[in-house]
């Protein structure tokens, strides 16, 4: 096989949009409209870094005048702030942008928040990289969080688990480890904040990737969305 044939085949193998990533952003609230669009763009271009190809990014508040990076779709709900809602209509968002990005054959969703940054292990420097060693057993891979007020701050502080010494750190699982989750569209059926579990055809083969190497830098305070409504 000729050189230029394999480049042909490795072209065609990154561009399958089996391969492609969507980034799912849950609602944005409060009235600072600068400061949230700030934050939208660090994290968009941060995570296209990463091998992401598109963007949904769901809010309460209105942008104009601000255009989103490029392969961005805004997708305003209003209508959360009208009744309590649990975790910000973000069950409701997950889900939506699963079905969204299944829609358009791309074939995985990254559901993080806005405060929430991947980061990968020396040796992989892409999502990408990730699904080719990971991919191929599981419908669902989720990500373990670090806390910290940068990445590097992050990278240097323990896991989080709730629940203490009964479980491992590293593997705290759903919400005690605050996990959040990279899915297939096409296996799934139904997703949580936290975990996926019901798949089409029965239970979603699942790897919880241990956050000693592989996590979510949560850079944010307890959470960037202090100014959600009362009550949600």
């Amino acid at each position: 096989m000729t050189r230029q044939h394999r480049t042909a085949r490795v072209k065609r193998s990154l561009d399958d949009k089996d391969e492609q990533i969507a980034l799912c952003i849950p609602p944005l609230y409060g009235a600072d409209t600068g400061a949230a669009t700030a934050a939208a763009e660090r994290h968009i271009w941060y995570h296209r870094q990463l091998g992401v190809s598109r963007t949904f990014l769901y809010t309460t508040l209105q942008h104009d005048g601000w255009r989103p990076p490029r392969d961005t779709t805004l997708l305003f709900m209003p209508w959360v702030n009208d009744f309590t809602v649990h975790s910000r209509a973000q069950n409701w968002q997950i889900n939506d942008c699963i079905q969204r990005t299944a829609a358009l054959g791309i074939g995985w969703a990254l559901n993080i928040d806005i405060d929430e940054y991947v980061v990968l292990p020396p040796g992989r420097q892409t999502l990408l990289d990730l699904l080719r060693t990971e991919g191929n057993s599981s419908d669902v891979i989720t990500f373990g969080s670090r806390r910290g007020a940068s990445i590097g701050a992050a990278s240097a502080s323990p896991p989080d688990c709730g629940g203490g010494g009964a479980h491992d750190p590293n593997f705290c699982p759903a919400h005690l480890g605050h996990r959040k989750h990279l899915s297939r569209t096409a296996a799934v059926w139904s997703a949580n904040v936290h975990y996926v579990a019901n798949c089409k055809g029965g239970p979603c083969r699942q790897t919880n990737l241990s956050a000693a190497h592989t996590f979510l830098a949560h850079i944010g305070t307890e959470s960037n969305y202090e100014a959600m409504p009362a009550g949600r």
